[in-house]
């Protein structure tokens, strides 16, 4: 029975420390669902023993109060399910949905624009879902 006792007291005290980590990251000021403040752009930053530039920086091409627009550029590769399109750009990787399938292709350099598609699902299962607006080759 004490040993009983005391697992059950562990479990508890394991417990309570999860719901308090869990609960002071819920509070932090300014930080979206994502971890990022709405709006923000977050710079690339390179990781130790990276020496290759990054491709680019997306770049915000929305008017004031609009849709948040990007504009990325880089070659577009297969990703690793049927049918997906990844964009490598800067440090991140974009899963791109729609545009001019003549011109978003894998192997293809391209700059989109567009924005992140927020409450898609998608089989790719690579990068953030981006969905493209406007395609152009490079």
């Amino acid at each position: 029975m004490g040993i009983r006792h005391h697992a059950a007291a562990g479990v508890i005290c394991a417990a309570l420390a999860l719901a308090g980590c869990a609960a002071s990251k819920a509070g932090s000021p300014g930080v979206g669902a994502q971890g990022v403040s709405p709006g923000a752009s977050t710079p690339a930053v390179p990781t130790p023993g990276d020496s290759s530039p990054p491709a680019s920086t997306p770049t915000d091409a929305s008017p004031p109060g609009s849709v948040h627009q990007l504009v990325l550029s880089g070659q577009v590769e297969p990703g690793v399910e049927q049918g997906c399109l990844i964009l490598r750009d800067a440090d991140k990787a974009y899963d791109l949905i729609g545009g001019d399938p003549s011109i978003v292709k894998a192997g293809a350099r391209v700059r989109v624009v567009g924005h992140l598609a927020v409450g898609v699902m998608s089989h790719c299962m690579q990068g953030q879902l981006f969905q493209v607006t406007e395609a152009h080759a490079l």
